[in-house]
C-alpha cells in the first residue's frame, strides 16, 4: 500500500509540474514560431541587399514593434531620410491599422555594421493625405524617443485593382531599389476615378516579398517611391494586364512620386 501510495504521489507531481510548466512551453513555442516568421522575413530582404550605399539622401531600414525593451513583431520596411524635423521614415500607412491598438516601434538600419543599434520611433509626423495629396497609403514618421503610437490607418494590407481602375501605360520609366540597387520599370498608372488628374498609385515589374512593404525606390529626378506590395487581382484581370503588357515577372504596386523635404 505505501509503494502504491508513493506512486500516485508521484503522478499527481508530475501532472501538476506539466499543468505549472505547460503554459511557459506554449509561450515559448508562440514566441519561436514569431522569431521564426520574423527571421525568414528579415533574410529574405538582407538577401537582396547590396553592400554598397545606393542613395547619400536614403537609407533603408527595419521597422519593429517594441515589447518593453526587446524587439517584438517586425512590421515592415521604410526609407530613413533627414528632413525640416530631423531624421525621419518613409513609409507605408498599413503598417499602423486602426485595428492593432496601441504599440511601441523601433528601427534598426538594414545596411549598418552595428546589428544591435536599436532606434525609437516618436510619433507619426504626416500621413499620406499630407505627403502625397491624397489617399495613399504612406506616412512619414518622427525618429526619437519612443513613444506609443495608436493605430489608425485603414488601408488594406494587400492591395487591390478593381476592374473600374484606369490603367495607362507608362513607357520608358526605370527606378531603383534602395534595397537592392535593382532597377525596375514602371510599366502603369492607375486612376481609381476618371476624374483624378494624377495617379493614385503606379505598377512595377517586380516580384514583392512578404515584409517589404515599405521599401523605398528613388528615381532619376531625384524623387522617391514607396512600396506597397504584390498586386491582388482576379485571374481575368491578370490575364488582361500580361496581355497588354508584355513578360512580367510580378505586378506590385507602388506609390510616387513623392518629393520629400
Amino acid at each position: 500500500m505505501k509503494k502504491i501510495a508513493l506512486v500516485v504521489i508521484a503522478v499527481v507531481n508530475v501532472l501538476l509540474l506539466i499543468y505549472l510548466v505547460n503554459p511557459v512551453v506554449n509561450r515559448r513555442a508562440n514566441f519561436g514560431a514569431a522569431v521564426a516568421e520574423v527571421d525568414e522575413a528579415i533574410s529574405v530582404i538582407t538577401h537582396k541587399m547590396s553592400r554598397e550605399r545606393i542613395e547619400s539622401r536614403f537609407d533603408p531600414v527595419l521597422i519593429y514593434k517594441l515589447l518593453g525593451d526587446e524587439i517584438g513583431s517586425f512590421a515592415g520596411c521604410g526609407s530613413l531620410f533627414y528632413g525640416s524635423n530631423g531624421k525621419q521614415i518613409l513609409t507605408v500607412e498599413h503598417l499602423f491599422p486602426a485595428s492593432n491598438g496601441k504599440h511601441v516601434y523601433a528601427y534598426r538600419l538594414l545596411r549598418s555594421a552595428d546589428v544591435s543599434g536599436v532606434y525609437g520611433i516618436e510619433e507619426i509626423l504626416h500621413t499620406g493625405q499630407e505627403v502625397a495629396g491624397g489617399p495613399s497609403d504612406v506616412v512619414i514618421l518622427k525618429t526619437g524617443i519612443p513613444r506609443m503610437i495608436t493605430g489608425f490607418s485603414i488601408h488594406n494590407l494587400e492591395p487591390k485593382y478593381e476592374v473600374n481602375h484606369i490603367m495607362t501605360p507608362i513607357t520608358n520609366y526605370w527606378i531603383t531599389s534602395l534595397v537592392s540597387g535593382e532597377r525596375v520599370r514602371v510599366f502603369a498608372g492607375v486612376r481609381t476615378s476618371k476624374d483624378q488628374m494624377g495617379f493614385d498609385y503606379v505598377l512595377l515589374d517586380y516580384v514583392s516579398t512578404p515584409g517589404e512593404s515599405g521599401t523605398g525606390f528613388i528615381t532619376d529626378e531625384d524623387s522617391i517611391f514607396v512600396l506597397k506590395g504584390h498586386v491582388v487581382m482576379s485571374e481575368k484581370s491578370e490575364d488582361a494586364v500580361r496581355a497588354q503588357y508584355g513578360q512580367l515577372r510580378g505586378i506590385t504596386m507602388a506609390y510616387g512620386p513623392l518629393q520629400l523635404q
